[in-house]
């Protein structure tokens, strides 16, 4: 039953993300906001700041507060990792660029209108990669104990705190090196959905063009089209639903 908390955080986060895609820049804000606060009580009188005592006791703090009040309810859970997924913002942006090209943006200008398919579709890899493979990964792992909203706030925290901080910033970047191999995996297996075979399909995953087939390279099936933008956004939503419900079913495993 407690595993039923990370795909239902995943629904809370659709509801919020979608129609407020600002919502994760106001997260970012807020946790480093509270990354200041304590940041505070580490600068010494000359100005100079101990940062990686600051960014420890920033995690310890909020992990602990977070794992608290998870292991009240998986309800209460699911509603606290809902905000780590922050990928989901990109989605209504996409749709805004596929319906102005629809409406007839670039239309005297072909290159243009290509590059800019091309460049929406290569931008949704990286945004569910980071922003809603990686906090999938931590959330499912983290659940069994009670830990699955600590983890995907912290992910998120360092994410939004690597600028500057060293300790960070190679945290988020070990994590989203592992969702990137992850999800491309995933967008390679779900390629058939797109009328697209996985071991022709080229790249490794994250060249969500290539999988489609608008990379600019040999293997390229068509022209890009703005429907292409669409395909990218279900060919992104459906691996990352794969993967959800694989953790979460392996999850019920060792749950029992």
């Amino acid at each position: 039953m407690r595993m039923l908390a990370v795909p239902t955080a995943v629904l809370l986060a659709c509801c919020v993300y979608l129609p407020l895609p600002r919502a994760r820049d106001a997260l970012s804000s807020l946790l480093c906001a509270l990354y200041v606060r304590v940041r505070r009580a580490y600068t010494r009188k000359d100005g100079r700041t101990d940062d990686t005592p600051a960014l420890l006791t920033f995690a310890l703090v909020l992990g602990g507060v977070l794992t608290a009040l998870s292991a009240l309810h998986p309800l209460l859970s699911a509603a606290l990792m809902a905000p780590a997924f922050t990928g989901l913002g990109a989605l209504p942006a996409a749709a805004r660029v596929k319906d102005e090209l629809v409406g007839g943006a670039y239309r005297g200008d072909i290159p243009a209108y290509e590059a800019r398919v091309r460049e929406t579709c290569a931008s949704l890899a990286p945004a569910f990669a980071y922003g809603v493979a990686a906090p999938l990964i931590l959330c499912a792992l983290g659940t069994p104990l009670h830990v699955g909203a600590a983890l995907g706030a912290l992910y998120t925290a360092v994410r939004a705190l690597r600028d500057g901080l060293p300790a960070a910033q190679r945290a988020a970047l070990a994590a989203e090196r592992i969702a990137a191999r992850v999800f491309g995996a995933f967008v390679l297996l779900c390629a058939g959905v797109v009328g697209r075979h996985p071991l022709r399909a080229g790249g490794d995953g994250m060249r969500l063009n290539a999988v489609l087939g608008i990379d600019g390279g040999a293997r390229d099936t068509h022209a890009p089209v703005a429907g292409d933008i669409a395909q990218a956004i279900f060919l992104c939503a459906f691996a990352c639903a794969l993967l959800c419900f694989t953790l979460t079913a392996v999850g019920f495993v060792f749950c029992r």
